[in-house]
C-alpha cells in the first residue's frame, strides 16, 4: 500500500468549465510529485477538523499560498500583506501542532515553511523587498497574466534520508508560488 500523503490546500474562487465558484483547490503538480515518488495524494481542506486526520497519515504537506496573519507572531500587517485567510491558519496550525506531536514527516512549501517557523515561536518579515531590496522571489507581476509555477533541479546527497530511499539521483521539484 502506497504511504498516505496529507496535502493543505486552498479555498478561493476558481473558473472550471461552466462554473465560478468558490472551490478547494491546489495547483496539480503538487500531487503528481506526490504520486511519482510512490506516495497517495489526500488533499486536505481547511474544513472540519483536519489535524485529527494526522494519525492516519504516513506524511504531510503545507502547501504555498497567501500569507500569515501577522497577529499570530504578535506584528501588526504590513501594507502589503494580502491573501490572509484565517480558517486556513486555523486548520495549518492545528495540522502543523498535530504532526508535530506525533512527529509525522511533513514538508512545508513557501507558506507552509512559515506555518512551521510561526508554529515554533518564530517570526516572519512580512515584505522581503524591504529586507533584500528586489521583488526577484515574488510571484506578483506588474501584468495581469497569471503566474507560473518554477522548476528546479535538486540533488539527492549521499548519505541523506531520501537517498537511502531511493536510487534516483536527481528529481525534477516544482516549486509553487500559487499567490498571483
Amino acid at each position: 500500500m502506497r504511504p498516505l500523503i496529507g496535502i493543505t490546500c486552498y479555498v478561493e474562487t476558481a473558473r472550471y468549465t461552466v462554473w465560478e465558484a468558490r472551490a478547494s483547490l491546489l495547483p496539480h503538480d503538487y500531487v503528481e510529485q506526490v504520486a511519482r515518488a510512490g506516495g497517495q495524494p489526500v488533499i486536505l481542506p481547511p474544513a472540519g477538523e483536519p489535524a485529527a486526520l494526522v494519525e492516519r497519515l504516513d506524511g504531510l504537506i503545507l502547501a504555498g499560498g497567501g500569507d500569515i496573519d501577522p497577529g499570530r507572531y504578535g506584528a501588526e500587517p504590513h501594507p502589503r500583506t494580502g491573501y490572509v485567510r484565517g480558517f486556513r491558519d486555523d486548520a495549518e496550525f492545528a495540522l502543523a501542532g498535530a504532526a508535530l506531536e506525533r512527529e509525522l514527516p511533513f514538508l512545508g512549501v513557501c507558506r507552509g515553511l512559515q506555518v512551521l517557523n510561526v508554529a515554533l515561536g518564530g517570526t516572519l518579515h512580512q515584505h522581503l523587498p524591504d529586507v533584500v531590496g528586489h521583488s526577484g522571489h515574488s510571484p506578483r507581476r506588474a501584468s495581469s497574466a497569471p503566474c507560473r509555477c518554477a522548476r528546479c533541479r535538486a540533488r539527492r546527497w549521499p548519505g541523506s534520508a531520501t537517498r537511502a530511499r531511493s536510487c534516483t539521483t536527481t528529481i525534477r521539484p516544482s516549486t509553487g508560488r500559487p499567490r498571483g
